[in-house]
């Protein structure tokens, strides 16, 4: 055999040897998803507590990325004839998360929408916080709106991914996402309504939280 059969010879030999090593990593690589599969994730509503959440009144709906909580009735008013015990609605939203046992997730933010009629000198005041089993820290943030105001609004209260908290692995249980909505009238009108809503007749105003999925050692 000649040098240059020979030298084509190994570049050949060299090149199948990569192919090997680089194939089955490339295969394993490929198998293995980041995120669960679609239809693989459910989120129901295990239970609701909250003056602003009465019985039946929220809704839970998800695909894998995303999950969303809506609310039929969620509201705080204040002004008016209005009891002063209406200036404040609060609502606990416990979800059972079912997902392949390989992974675990982390809420990224929610993005909070509703409306507002909020007279000047006043303002409504949003409040809201995830709370995981096995993590007695809950995360969530805080949105005001100064009057005069009237019209939708949306929020959003979400991080980056260095910030998510996951569920830890080894951990059941059911998380709890929270919601707050609070007027102050402040120098305004008491005579005149004031609130703010995170409600509908089509329950279309709610949060919209982010899965960020990672699979367990």
């Amino acid at each position: 055999m000649t040098n240059a059969g020979r030298t084509v010879t190994a570049a050949l030999g060299a090149t199948l040897a990569l192919t090997a090593l680089a194939s089955p990593a490339s295969a394993a690589t490929s198998a293995v998803p980041d995120n669960p599969p679609p239809g693989s994730v459910t989120v129901t509503v295990e239970r609701i507590n909250g003056t602003g959440c009465p019985a039946g009144t929220v809704t839970a709906t998800n695909d894998v990325d995303t999950f969303t909580v809506g609310y039929f009735y969620h509201r705080a008013v204040a002004g008016g004839n209005y009891p002063p015990a209406e200036v404040r609605a609060n609502c606990q939203v416990e979800l059972k998360i079912v997902h392949p046992p390989e992974f675990t997730y982390g809420i990224i933010g929610g993005d909070h929408q509703g409306y507002a009629v909020l007279e000047r000198g006043a303002s409504g005041l949003l409040k809201t916080r995830v709370a995981y089993p096995g993590v007695p820290q809950g995360k969530g943030g805080d949105f005001t709106i100064q009057g005069p105001f009237a019209d939708e609004w949306e929020h959003n209260d979400g991080g980056g991914l260095p910030d998510v908290i996951s569920k830890p692995c080894n951990r059941d249980g059911n998380i709890t996402v929270s919601t707050e909505l609070r007027i102050d009238v402040g120098t305004s009108d008491k005579s005149k309504v004031s609130f703010m809503e995170m409600s509908s007749l089509s329950g279309d105003r709610g949060s919209i939280y982010r899965l960020a999925w990672k699979r367990c050692p």
